[in-house]
């Protein structure tokens, strides 16, 4: 028997219903205002793998799905007045994320930011950092007005692709052309953004295709979320002089122009003509280590 669910407790029903094979939960979900979603992921919380399996879910969907939901931990500043400097942790969950896809400047709106928001969530005139800027700096921006698919939003939830009007908090800072490049991303105020910025950074490398090999000063593009760069290779740390093709190493790249906003665990790509490999983020160099090198 059909069900439809547009409630959380239809929702719970659905999903005590589903071992019995006399429900088929039929949930109307909204890809523009996200509406539904709650209810989905409701009943894939509540059902048991096996009873998923049965009913013809794939049991890897639920486990993608509650590790969505787990919480993660991410370094932010302290207020400004607080009586020490210690730091704290929030959920990573709620902290806000979107890399910008693309900048537009519309006459007499200001400069619009295109995007798909990765976690967190805010509202029209909430506070937000962008950046970073060639220097490797953010700025405070507040939030003018939001559309997504030509509807006006009042708040943007995770999974939601969006056009951002802002405006700079700092009146001596205005925002121009050259204040936007790729690699950028809006943030919550709060992060401490000195522990994911840098130009250095630590991956393991899988080289899928090189004609030849890859040594120190190879200096391919990376592609990662948004960021568009060209980084060298400066060190490979696998008791290796060389890496060829299907060869992993542990290997420091150090980005040629500007640094970026980069965390552990970040997949990436890079390509130099026809050479490609992937590899993943395992640590982020300090700036002052950097400075060093």
């Amino acid at each position: 028997m059909a069900m439809l669910v547009k409630t959380t407790e239809q929702a719970v029903t659905a999903a005590k219903s589903i071992p019995s094979n006399r429900i088929t939960p039929i949930l109307p979900i909204s890809n523009v205002t996200g509406d539904g979603l709650e209810n989905l992921r409701r009943i894939l919380c509540e059902t048991s793998p096996s009873a998923l399996f049965k009913a013809g879910l794939s049991a890897s969907t639920l486990a993608t799905t509650k590790s969505m939901n787990q919480e993660e931990s991410i370094t932010v500043a302290t207020p400004i007045g607080a009586a020490d400097s210690k730091k704290k942790a929030i959920a990573a969950s709620d902290v806000v994320e979107m890399p910008i896809d693309e900048t537009y400047q519309v006459p007499g709106v200001g400069f619009i930011l295109a995007g798909t928001l990765m976690t967190g969530s805010f509202k029209i005139n909430d506070a937000l950092q962008i950046g970073p800027d060639y220097n490797g700096h953010f700025h405070k921006v507040t939030v003018r007005s939001m559309e997504s698919m030509y509807m006006p939003l009042k708040e943007l939830v995770p999974g939601q692709t969006a056009a951002v009007a802002v405006r700079s908090v700092n009146k001596k800072f205005a925002l121009n052309r050259s204040t936007f490049r790729k690699g950028m991303i809006l943030l919550s105020p709060e992060i401490k953004v000195d522990d994911y910025v840098s130009r250095v950074f630590e991956a393991r490398v899988v080289i899928l295709h090189h004609q030849t090999t890859v040594t120190v000063g190879y200096q391919p593009m990376v592609n990662c979320r948004t960021i568009r760069q060209t980084a060298e290779i400066i060190s490979i740390e696998s008791n290796q002089e060389v890496i060829r093709t299907g060869d992993r190493a542990l290997v420091r790249f150090r980005f040629i122009h500007s640094p970026e906003f980069l965390k552990k665990g970040m997949r990436f790509v890079f390509r130099d003509g026809q050479a490609k490999g992937i590899g993943k983020v395992v640590r982020i160099v300090p700036a002052e280590q950097c400075e060093e090198q």
